[in-house]
């Protein structure tokens, strides 16, 4: 039994540690510390507060379904994202956009901002406000935090225009 478990566990780590990003740029593959990498995915638990933030295009492109460690090139970018929000039995899904100055050899995981409480309980069904979204980012040279602007709302009619 113990030695199940073990395998169980050495499978799981395995499998956590050859997780590489998908190349969302044109042309050939670049070293790891030639590229930025954007970083979404889950955070929280069943217990509190859950957000689900996937990446929906970088630069006008479109990106699969499902989109949370994105490879680009390093300069100015447009990001689309969306973020599904679980707090106790309430989903709610929210739409943002900004611009990153992504350098290489970062990863950088961008939080957006809890909607406006009226969006949250559902009195204000359609909602549109721009914000300060917290980006931290991972580098070779030292790690720091950023507040970019950003654009969010309830629509993802939203992520039409990510350069307003």
């Amino acid at each position: 039994m113990r030695q199940g478990i073990a395998l169980l566990l050495a499978a799981i780590v395995a499998a956590g540690c050859n997780v590489v990003p998908r190349k969302a740029y044109d042309g050939p593959s670049r070293p790891s510390g030639e590229v930025s990498v954007l970083k979404g995915g889950a955070s929280g638990d069943e217990l509190s507060r859950t957000s689900l933030v996937d990446f929906r295009a970088i630069d006008g492109a479109r990106q699969p379904e499902s989109s949370y460690l994105l490879a680009i090139l390093p300069g100015r970018h447009a990001i689309a994202l969306s973020e599904t929000l679980r707090m106790g039995g309430a989903t709610r899904t929210q739409f943002c956009t900004l611009q990153l100055d992504a350098l290489a050899g970062c990863t950088y995981e961008p939080r957006p901002p809890s909607p406006p409480s009226d969006a949250l309980t559902g009195v204000t069904p359609s909602w549109e406000w721009s914000v300060d979204m917290p980006v931290t980012a991972v580098c070779n040279a030292g790690d720091y935090q950023a507040r970019v602007p950003a654009r969010c709302g309830s629509s993802v009619k939203l992520l039409e225009s990510p350069n307003r």
